[in-house]
């Protein structure tokens, strides 16, 4: 794993971190690792819906596009 390190980190922030860290069972680095993983799959989970939705939007504007692949074959296989 990659170690990271803040500096210059407030003092409220590390209040909030330590309470959350006590009332969770955890030490400071475990509070904060998953902190970051929520954050991570949260922006994950926004960025998978938004796709969704750009699909949907181009779905409704263009329908289905329809699969090239096998008339490309076709193609090929008849120039050999």
């Amino acid at each position: 794993m990659t170690e990271v390190r803040l500096r210059n980190v407030d003092a409220d922030v590390l209040s909030v971190i330590r309470e959350l860290a006590r009332l969770n069972r955890r030490t400071m680095e475990q509070e904060i690792q998953a902190g970051l993983v929520e954050i991570a799959n949260a922006r994950k989970t926004h960025l998978l819906n938004r796709l969704a939705r750009e699909r949907a939007e181009q779905l409704a504007q263009f329908g289905e596009l329809s699969d090239s692949a096998a008339g490309i074959r076709a193609e090929l296989e008849a120039r050999w």
